[in-house]
């Protein structure tokens, strides 16, 4: 018999249950994470308790989603979902069941989940209850869908994804019936939300970016990032080397195109505002020549606007390098230099001149345009020579730019 440790209030929930009658387990990804020896981030919890019958158990809970049978309960304001065993009824929209029911029976709730190592659940006296031989897939590192993977795709096309992604995540093989639904029903994914197919690229592309040629194989790519399709080999070689940071993994991805196609797909996307300006900034100076001193370094600082992004710029040209390359060690002397230029305060962004357009309205240049232009003459200066970067030698620069 298995084992899981649970945290000890989520013990809590499941004694107060018992004690008033009902059943209760552990459900889902918990089950399966703890049976992998990982730590989940979520505690899910299913009882054939109704709705209203754990709200009237529970001094603190909140109805998330009662429609559902969802009722959040608060232990020392700490949330833990709990659900109430339910059957699904049709899924016309392709993501919600159009109806629930409500079942005594935990062997139904579990035949309505998407995939075997999904569909466990464990109760400290009872064990694991796995009737769909989801710990053998865990041994035999198979993700396989309960049931018909049909049905469960046309019910929720998402799960096409969730597939790849838990093969990305957990490098898990997909077994041959599911792959091959996964195929016949990839046009399903066009009904989906871009914000749902959205969140499912990204985890694949932090866990194991080398999947996205398995969803180019089962014809899911086309339907969502068509533009990479023909050069996806070449584009994985640079984004599998690549360390797992979302804008950089993008940025690697959209390598091949333009920065009109690259910002129209990441808008098509729904991608937020900061990882679309990190991704575009990256994707232009990605090729940047940058010498090994400070005025050239500085340059490149103020182009991109801040150490972080110039950081990542480095990483960026160097993910297909080996150690050994003279331009790795280049590369590394490069990202000292601009540390010290941070930690020794030298300008290189408008923001830091020791003067500012009120300073220079004071001392006489015209507003508006000159203003700017002015701005960007001084900064150019500075650049070059730092130590010019105070109120009275830029007050004598601009008197002579002005006289």
């Amino acid at each position: 018999m298995f084992n899981i440790n649970i945290p000890t209030k989520v013990e809590t929930i499941i004694e107060c249950l018992e004690l008033n009658g009902y059943e209760a387990y552990i459900v889902g990804g918990c089950v399966r994470d703890s049976l992998l020896g990982k730590i989940p981030n979520d505690w899910d919890i299913t009882t054939n308790a109704t709705p209203n019958e754990i709200i009237n158990i529970f001094e603190k809970t909140i109805p998330t989603g009662i429609k559902h049978g969802t009722v959040t309960v608060l232990v020392d304001n700490i949330p833990f979902e709990v659900t109430t065993y339910r059957i699904d009824g049709e899924y016309s929209d392709g993501r919600h069941p159009d109806s629930v029911k409500f079942t005594e029976s935990i062997n139904k709730d579990l035949s309505r989940r998407d995939f075997t190592i999904n569909a466990m659940a464990y109760n400290p006296k009872k064990g694991v209850v796995d009737i769909f031989d989801g710990c053998k897939d865990l041994d035999k590192k198979l993700i396989r869908c309960v049931g018909n993977p049909s049905i469960r795709f046309e019910e929720d096309a998402l799960r096409m994804l969730r597939a790849i992604r838990f093969s990305a995540q957990l490098n898990f093989t997909i077994e041959e019936t599911t792959i091959n639904s996964i195929k016949e029903k990839s046009p399903l994914i066009k009904e989906v939300s871009i914000e749902r197919i959205q969140s499912e690229i990204n985890k694949i592309l932090l866990f194991d970016s080398s999947k996205l040629y398995l969803l180019k194989k089962v014809g899911l790519l086309e339907y969502i990032i068509p533009e990479i399709c023909d050069d996806l080999s070449e584009i994985l070689i640079f984004t599998n080397n690549i360390e797992s940071n979302l804008h950089l993994k993008l940025t690697m991805l959209f390598r091949n195109m333009s920065l009109d196609s690259t910002h129209y797909v990441l808008r098509r996307l729904r991608y937020d505002n900061k990882t679309i300006n990190r991704v575009l900034i990256l994707s232009k100076y990605r090729d940047y020549n940058i010498e090994l001193d400070r005025i050239s370094i500085k340059r490149i600082l103020n182009k991109l606007g801040d150490l972080t992004l110039f950081e990542d710029l480095i990483k960026l040209k160097m993910a297909n390098l080996s150690n050994e390359d003279p331009e790795t060690l280049n590369l590394l002397n490069i990202q000292k230099r601009a540390n010290i230029i941070i930690q020794q305060k030298e300008c290189f962004l408008i923001k830091d001149l020791a003067l500012n357009g009120k300073d220079l309205i004071s001392i006489g240049v015209n507003r508006g345009r000159e203003i700017g232009e002015t701005l960007d003459k001084l900064l150019e200066i500075v650049i070059e020579n730092p130590e010019l970067n105070n109120k009275d030698e830029l007050n004598k620069i601009v008197l002579e730019m002005i006289n």
